[in-house]
């Protein structure tokens, strides 16, 4: 798996998992070559391989060849649980950088260990002990370098530089990521992909009453997965979420058409992650849900409370299918003081909550900002995504440029507006 991925970040592709766990164990009652399953309900995927016992000189070509196929099999399961899924760059990961055939030709090597170390080879630390041997005890009172110890790494707060410019160039961002080491690209998730697409999260819910704590309730469709999200937050960050690691962003006006609609960003707080001063790449998964209420009552409500009292609950519920009140799931309010409303127009490229919007957005400007950060990530986005995608309809591209024309006749409008109001002071 770690051969096959190899390239995998230089292709862009992204891990979702910040870790993976792998039991391999010995089974006389599994299926040759061996067998593997994939468990996805507790904090993170976690891959079992049973195997039989086996002599590595002593297995046929045919055998060899069921073993390539089967780890050929194996590998490419288990990958969905780690990669963000991207059909192109999966399969130039594959074609092109052919890390299939790279990754198991190196795995399969088995006789050719005997044919160089012969076969009566010692395999095992064990086969290195003998009864007859001289056992000796540690003298030492203290490690063996207690004079010079081990410097270890200091941690960080992690507040990376958020320039207004566009992105680094692809060329010179490639030219990185080639020379870079795996072990300095973390993955920094506080949403697991799968629970929180079993789990179903379709809205919030505010609860605010006389002497009680605010509540920030999110909705789901299912119990279970829901449950096992808030179970893995309390012990993470504990009943108290002193450091401020989830980060809950609320981003309003962001149609103009609706102006009661907004997103909610969940995710990692990338401003308070302790990484070591030596990472210079990570991936931050967030979760996005739009809300589209018909007034902004309940929601200017639950502000004004927040504002006056600086902390809220954070809590998880389920709303049944029949639409009736939410119903709360536990014991798992997490309490939280940091929450971060923003206006969709103030965000711009290389803003976290960029990841908030999206490209066919039309949010709301005020008239007397003539330059608004959110256009230029709009441009931005939609021209990746027509890169991303060749067959994106005329339509859709017309729309675009239509778009772009009025907010420039907009622009130059005010423009307008703003002379003449000066002449008339003169």
């Amino acid at each position: 798996m770690e051969a096959t991925l190899a390239t995998g970040f230089v292709r862009g592709l992204a891990a979702h998992e910040p870790k993976f766990s792998v039991t391999i164990r010995q089974s006389d009652f599994c299926e040759e070559p061996f067998e593997f399953s994939v468990e996805d309900e507790s904090d993170c995927p976690h891959l079992t391989i049973a195997c039989r016992k086996f002599d590595p000189d002593e297995i046929s070509i045919e055998q060899q060849k069921e073993l390539k196929r089967r780890l050929a099999e194996m590998v490419a399961l288990t990958i969905g649980y780690i990669v963000i899924p991207d059909e192109q760059r999966i399969e130039e990961l594959f074609r092109d950088d052919a890390a299939l055939s790279r990754a198991i030709d190196f795995t399969s090597s088995f006789q050719v260990i005997g044919y160089v170390l012969g076969k009566d080879r010692k395999r095992h630390v064990s086969s290195w002990i003998s009864e007859t041997d001289q056992e000796y005890q540690i003298g030492r009172e203290q490690p063996w370098d207690a004079g010079c110890p081990r410097q270890e790494q200091d941690s960080e707060t992690l507040r990376p530089p958020l320039p207004e410019s566009s992105r680094p160039e692809g060329v010179k961002s490639r030219q990185h990521l080639q020379t870079a080491r795996h072990s300095k690209i973390k993955t920094l998730s506080l949403t697991r992909v799968s629970l929180w697409d079993k789990a179903e999260w379709n809205g919030l819910g505010f609860v605010v009453l006389p002497d009680s704590p605010l509540i920030l309730a999110l909705l789901f469709g299912k119990r279970e997965p829901a449950r096992q999200i808030f179970s893995s937050w309390k012990r993470d960050l504990g009943e108290i979420d002193e450091s401020e690691a989830l980060r809950i962003s609320i981003i309003r006006h962001i149609d103009k058409h609706h102006p009661h609609h907004y997103r909610v960003v969940l995710g990692s707080n990338v401003e308070r992650a302790k990484l070591r001063k030596d990472t210079p790449f990570f991936t931050v998964m967030q979760r996005v849900n739009t809300m589209t209420p018909n007034t902004s009552q309940n929601v200017d409500s639950f502000l004004e409370a927040y504002r006056s009292v600086g902390a809220f609950c954070v809590a998880p519920a389920v709303v049944a299918v029949d639409g009736q009140y939410p119903e709360p799931i536990g014991d798992f309010s997490i309490l939280k003081r940091e929450l971060i409303v923003r206006e969709a127009w103030e965000i711009g490229i290389n803003d976290i909550d960029g990841m908030g919007l999206l490209p066919d957005d039309e949010p709301f400007i005020p008239d007397d900002v003539s330059d608004a950060p959110v256009n230029k990530l709009l441009e931005l986005m939609r021209d990746q995504s027509s890169k991303a995608d060749p067959k994106l309809s005329k339509a859709s591209k017309k729309a675009s440029l239509s778009r772009a024309r009025k907010e420039k006749r907009k622009r130059e409008k005010r423009k307008r507006g703003q002379t003449r109001k000066s002449r008339r002071k003169k």
